[in-house]
């Protein structure tokens, strides 16, 4: 929307403004003035296509961000009325109009990760654009307040949102423009929030000439230095937040600029921050910043699968102090699922009693049976976590390895013994195909995430896998359906039951323990 350069981190009650050096800034209004009613607090950011305040609504008594459009390049303040100038009237009112035109749209968009906008009217001769306020610092300024490398964990929890979000606006045939890491907000709880959108900036750009501000060197893509749009698309704004995922890893652009920067003279990232990071997400990251625009993701699903996914033949060293997983198992994916699944489940855990720990675990065999992998051997579950502690919100991973063909179910008990069942037969999409091949690791979720919730404490996961069908072992929903309700002890029970329905060697239970922390 407007080009506003934050001020104090977007924090209400900011200091003095003080308008970016060199640039061409509108006269915001003062402190304290109205416009309908809002009443002006703080100034959080200025450019040279408008001004953005901290509003209070007198009547909610609740805070606000108003943008107010304000192209500087053809137009002026007198008193608290935008006036064009005597030869801009066409191109005043034709840019007013795009800007109250995109408010509309992103006032449909109902999404985590986009800044919602509430309301839009007119006055002092300009528009205004009413958004939720976020009192949250920029990308940058969050990366540079770590003092460290950011985690890929945290990274990623920042990255999944930003891509539904760019998904979300490109299906209704929009661009952001102006992705950057001034233009992200990072909350307390580590989400993301996408703000200051270019695209009706960038048309009157188009129209009338450059802009002042508009163009952001190294984060704007090749394409948008060009006199028309004709060649921007999805492939622009993934270039802007390729560019800004690599200065969230090396902590730098490329190299230092002044006006267009040609991406054919950088240095990768896979090779200024191999070893810290999944190397997919790297070499994703210096996909996205391909110089012409047909070698990049052309969208953000084809984007997605090689930034967000597992490295096949790698175990690289990701910037996170957990523990990795085995060599041989996969490192965990948090790519969230395209179909809106609910799973904010904690796939926290099942209780079993001690007995149950001689099976598998991470890979050590339970005692007696073989790992030979022939049809012989009797059936066998791994279950390889990447940490043995959570923190509620993190993601939750696993993996799964059996040594034969065989049917599975995943399911969990808690610090109090609530048990909670996962089957594949109902869940194909976060668990995939109901059966597990011989020797091959099975990444849970396949798509979509699951979220650590609380309550915190110690929990269990656990893992069944029957060479038959689970249901003819006496693992069906309606007969695990009561006792999983009444606790611990009664799924145990029914697992026991289970088991001496199967063949010693057709059915293997495994069982892991990992901690929840608030």
């Amino acid at each position: 929307m407007s080009d506003t350069k934050p001020i104090d981190g977007h924090a209400a009650g900011a200091g003095a403004y003080t308008p970016a050096a060199g640039a061409r800034d509108p006269v915001p209004l003062p402190r304290g003035s109205c416009v309908g009613a809002y009443a002006i607090e703080a100034i959080l950011g200025s450019g040279g296509f408008g001004i953005t305040y901290c509003v209070r609504h007198q009547g909610l008594n609740k805070l606000f961000a108003l943008k107010e459009y304000f192209p500087s390049q053809f137009s002026y303040r007198e008193h608290t009325t935008v006036q064009p100038t005597a030869t801009s009237g066409k191109e005043y009112a034709w840019g007013m109009d795009r800007f109250m035109k995109e408010a509309r749209a992103l006032a449909k968009f109902k999404h985590p990760a986009i800044l919602e906008v509430s309301d839009i009217f007119a006055a002092n001769n300009t528009a205004y654009m009413v958004l939720a306020y976020e009192e949250a610092p920029s990308l940058d300024k969050w990366l540079a307040a770590l003092a460290r490398r950011a985690t890929q964990n945290e990274l990623d929890r920042i990255v999944v949102p930003l891509l539904e979000a760019l998904e979300l606006i490109h299906s209704h045939a929009m661009l952001h423009r102006d992705i950057a890491p001034d233009n992200i907000l990072v909350r307390s709880d580590g989400t993301p929030v996408l703000i200051d959108f270019g695209a009706a900036r960038d048309d009157l750009r188009h129209r009338i000439g450059r802009v002042t501000a508009v163009i952001k060197p190294g984060y704007a893509p090749p394409e948008q230095y060009e006199g028309t749009a004709s060649r921007q698309g999805p492939w622009s704004d993934i270039y802007g937040f390729g560019a800004t995922l690599y200065y969230a890893v090396v902590g730098s652009l490329p190299v230092q600029m002044e006006d267009e920067f040609d991406p054919r003279v950088r240095t990768l990232a896979v090779k200024r921050a191999g070893g810290f990071y999944r190397q997919g997400f790297l070499k994703a990251i210096d996909w996205a910043m391909e110089h012409e625009p047909t070698a990049r993701p052309q969208t953000v699903a084809q984007w997605r699968l090689r930034l967000l996914g597992a490295d096949e033949d790698e175990n690289a060293h990701i910037g996170d102090t957990r523990p990795l997983m085995p060599p041989d198992s996969l490192p965990p994916n948090r790519s969230r699922a395209i179909c809106g699944i609910a799973i904010a489940v904690v796939l926290a855990a099942l209780a079993m009693p001690a007995w149950l720990w001689s099976c598998s675990l991470l890979g050590i065999a339970c005692p007696g049976v073989s790992k030979s992998g022939t049809g012989s051997a009797p059936v066998q579950i791994e279950i390889a976590m990447p940490a043995r502690t959570f923190a509620v919100g993190d993601n939750l991973n696993f993996s799964l390895r059996s040594n034969r063909d065989c049917h599975f179910l995943v399911y969990t008990i808690g610090p109090a013994g609530e048990v909670e069942r996962h089957d594949p037969e109902e869940n194909a999409v976060f668990m995939g195909s109901p059966v597990l091949k011989a020797g091959e690791w099975r990444r849970i979720p396949v798509k979509g995430f699951a979220t650590v919730k609380p309550p915190s404490g110690n929990f269990e996961l656990g893992a069944v896998c029957s060479e038959v069908p689970l249901a003819d072992v006496g693992l069906s929903e309606a007969q695990l359906r009561e006792p999983a309700r009444s606790g611990r002890r009664s799924f145990s029970f029914a697992l026991d039951n289970a088991g001496k329905v199967a063949k010693r060697d057709e059915l293997a239970r495994a069982v892991v323990g990992y901690e929840v922390r608030p």
